[in-house]
This record gives C-alpha cells, sequence and structure tokens, in this order.
C-alpha cells in the first residue's frame, strides 16, 4: 500500500514538474477537431511511460520495456507530426515482438504451420496493431483513457497479476493533471504505450478464450473508434485524416461536458470488468450488447 502511495505521489510531482517545459516545447494548439480551445502542453505520457517501464524492469518484465521504444516514436510525432508510415511501421515491429514472446505463439506454432500459419500470424498482426491506433484515437477528451485504463489495469491485477498495481499508481498520478479542466496532455507517447501496453497483456494470455475477454475490457474505447472508423468507410470517407465522427465527441459537443463524458465511459468499462471477475465470456458480451443499446439511446438523444 505504501509503495502503491509512492507511485500516485512520484508520478504526480513529476507530471507537474514537467509541464512548464512541454508547456514551452511540446503543445497542443486547438484547431477544428479539438475538444480544447487553448493550447495546452502535451507529452506528458512520457512520465509514466517510463515509470511503468522501470518498474518493469526491476521486476523482470518484458512487455513496457519493448513498448518504450514505440512511446519516443509517439513523444517525436507529438512534436513533429511523423508521417502515417513511420508510426505504422514501429506499430507493427512493437506487435511483432510482443508476439514473440507470447505462449500464443507457442501454441500456434505447436498446432498449425505453412500458409494456415502466416494467415493466423497476419491477424494477429492487424487486429494488435488495430487495437494500439484505436485506443490512440479515444485519447480525445480530458480523463478519458486515462480514466478507463485505469479501471483496466485495476482489474487486470486483480485477475491476473498484482504486479500490474504500481502501473495503475502511475496513471492515477497523471490523472490528477489529466482530468478536467486539464493541465497537460498525455499525447501520442502515452497513447501509444498503453495501447501497445494492453495488447502485449492480451498477448501473454495461455488461450485465445483469455485473450478475448481481456480484449472485451477495452470494448467502449475499442467499440466507438471501430463503429466511427466503419460508418466512414461506407460513407466513402478517409479513416486517415482526423476527425471529430467519435462518440465521445459527439456526445461531448452535444449535452455532456469533458468529466460527464469521461464518466460514463468509466462506468461502462468498470461494469465490464465486473463480469470479469465475478461472471462469465457469455455476461460480458451481454454486458457489451446492453451498452451498444445505451449507446444508441445517448446518440439518439444527447449527441451532435
Amino acid at each position: 500500500m505504501i509503495n502503491f502511495l509512492v507511485f500516485i505521489i512520484v508520478c504526480y510531482l513529476i507530471t507537474y514538474s514537467a509541464i512548464p517545459f512541454l508547456s514551452k516545447y511540446i503543445y497542443d494548439a486547438p484547431n477544428e477537431r479539438s475538444s480544447h480551445t487553448i493550447s495546452k502542453p502535451t507529452g506528458g505520457g512520457l512520465v509514466f511511460a517510463f515509470l511503468i517501464s522501470l518498474i518493469a524492469f526491476i521486476n523482470n518484465d518484458l512487455i513496457p520495456l519493448i513498448c518504450l521504444p514505440l512511446s519516443i516514436i509517439g513523444l517525436i510525432d507529438d512534436k513533429f507530426d511523423l508521417a502515417p508510415f513511420i508510426r505504422l511501421s514501429a506499430q507493427i515491429f512493437t506487435v511483432i515482438l510482443l508476439f514473440s514472446i507470447s505462449p500464443l505463439n507457442n501454441i500456434i506454432l505447436n498446432s498449425y504451420s505453412g500458409l494456415t500459419f502466416l494467415l493466423i500470424l497476419f491477424s494477429i498482426i492487424f487486429l494488435s496493431t488495430g487495437c494500439i491506433n484505436f485506443i490512440n484515437f479515444t485519447d480525445g477528451l480530458d480523463g478519458l483513457l486515462a480514466g478507463c485504463m485505469i479501471i483496466i489495469f485495476g482489474s487486470i491485477s486483480i485477475y491476473l497479476d498484482i504486479n500490474y498495481w504500481p502501473y495503475v499508481a502511475c496513471l492515477l498520478g497523471f490523472i490528477v493533471l489529466n482530468w478536467h479542466p486539464s493541465k497537460i496532455f498525455m499525447g501520442d507517447v502515452g497513447s501509444t504505450f498503453l495501447g501497445s501496453l494492453f495488447v502485449g497483456v492480451i498477448l501473454q494470455m495461455g488461450s485465445f478464450t483469455e485473450a478475448l475477454k481481456i480484449l472485451l475490457l477495452a470494448s467502449p474505447l475499442l467499440g466507438d473508434a471501430l463503429i466511427s472508423v466503419a460508418k466512414r468507410l461506407l460513407s466513402g470517407e478517409s479513416i486517415i485524416i482526423p476527425h471529430k465522427s467519435f462518440y465521445f465527441k459527439r456526445l461531448n459537443e452535444g449535452k455532456f461536458s469533458h468529466d460527464q463524458v469521461s464518466m460514463i465511459y468509466m462506468l461502462a468499462t468498470f461494469l465490464i470488468c465486473l463480469t470479469l471477475l465475478f461472471g462469465s465470456l457469455n455476461w460480458m458480451i451481454f454486458t457489451i450488447c446492453f451498452e451498444f443499446v445505451v449507446l444508441l439511446f445517448l446518440e439518439k438523444n444527447f449527441a451532435v
């Protein structure tokens, strides 16, 4: 418990101390797609990314260490706006490294060969890269991504491994400064790190069923991005150019504030996490379907 509080305080203090520097050199100026109206420092995710990686190094956990270089690419992107090909290449390389240490790798190698193996491998890389990008997309409102990830990794800590609790502590230290009205954004350096870290946890599962359970924990985030991207594809719009089609942005521009939308998504995530801890896969799927109906109601009555 003492260590947990220490990690919260350390992450908060370092992030707070970094605000003046980031305000000068790495800041997010508002544009027509932004949910904020004034320039704010970004790149704050670098703090929890390095702290989590340091904790992982002490605990001999390779996953955050593999994800850290992608986080650095995200930091460079926050500053210089890298080409999509560079970002995507870094994400694919990270996924391949994560899969190389995955128990699922051995399962697939022992069960399949030839073209079937390549198809499964391609599918895993494609879905994992998509997961990283979708999680990155949902970092668009104060506290939204950090809050949901706190709940997800807290549930993973209970369900799988208590060594994930320090990760939760670091995110708690960050969200104090990221909650509305935020003083700092995590940026791509933080969102791509969290996305790849989440993918790394999924790939550490010993079966595809357990991997699916962990994946479904992020359904409110992933589902929003998936539906929004699918709608744009069907309407012939670009999915590469940044846009404001996500439900969380439309709800925020409608009748809900930043913190209200973030709390809605956090509550939805929390309910799914409860079904992981106390229910079953069927209950998880039922809860997700119920929440989708609620989302349609909110879209019809409150979203722009």
